[in-house]
């Protein structure tokens, strides 16, 4: 285990919550992926935050990290782990277009499984909590959405998405950062349509097997 990701050690985290020994010992692979792949370390965006300990490693790599995390739930043990000026803290998500999405479900055994969707006509978005029985009621969420390109970045080294499935649109609301930084992508999914975009623009992918995700590298 790495310094500051140790259980009883001062981190905010659910209690119900069964993934903290796991992230423990894979986060330090993450760290060399991301010392290994970029070529400058000025600044990277995270998404979802999770608990923190994504954004908090991070930190420890690049000047600026900003990180996204939609659930207030998950937000709130963020905010208390990841005390550091140069960690920018959002609750919010990530995607293509300005509008606001609603939490499908909430993951309790695993809070980082949460999903997000757009409303459907004629239906009431709601949160299902999943995994716990009485812990949560179902509950009206609606989440403020950006994309990526309304940061106005004067850089970008870094995009580490890791969304649940959400990564292709979080990369159509990229599109401009993308073109103009070239980022290193991290992903564990992509859309077709997103994977073709980057491609062409120059981006080749290889499978990073310490880290279970595609690493998307700019030729």
């Amino acid at each position: 285990m790495i310094e500051g990701i140790m259980p009883n050690q001062g981190w905010v985290w659910p209690e119900h919550d069964v993934m903290f020994n796991y992230f423990a010992t894979e986060i330090v692979k993450y760290k060399r992926g991301y010392q290994d792949h970029c070529r400058d370390f000025k600044v990277a965006i995270q998404a979802g935050g999770h608990c923190g300990v994504f954004p908090r490693i991070m930190s420890s790599v690049f000047e600026t990290v900003y990180t996204f995390e939609p659930d207030g739930y998950s937000f709130h043990c963020l905010v208390n782990n990841c005390q550091l000026d140069n960690i920018k803290k959002f609750n919010a998500a990530l995607g293509a277009k300005h509008e606001m999405v609603y939490q499908k479900y909430r993951g309790q055994h695993n809070v980082g499984v949460n999903n997000y969707g757009r409303p459907i006509e004629g239906q009431v978005p709601i949160m299902e909590v999943r995994d716990v029985t009485h812990i949560d009621e179902i509950a009206l969420v609606n989440i403020p959405q950006i994309r990526i390109d309304d940061l106005g970045l004067q850089n970008c080294n870094l995009i580490h998405l890791d969304v649940e499935g959400y990564e292709g649109f979080i990369v159509e609301g990229a599109k401009e950062t993308i073109r103009e930084f070239k980022p290193v992508i991290i992903v564990e999914t992509l859309t077709p349509e997103a994977e073709d975009f980057i491609k062409s623009i120059g981006y080749c992918s290889l499978h990073h097997t310490d880290m279970n995700d595609v690493v998307f590298i700019c030729k």
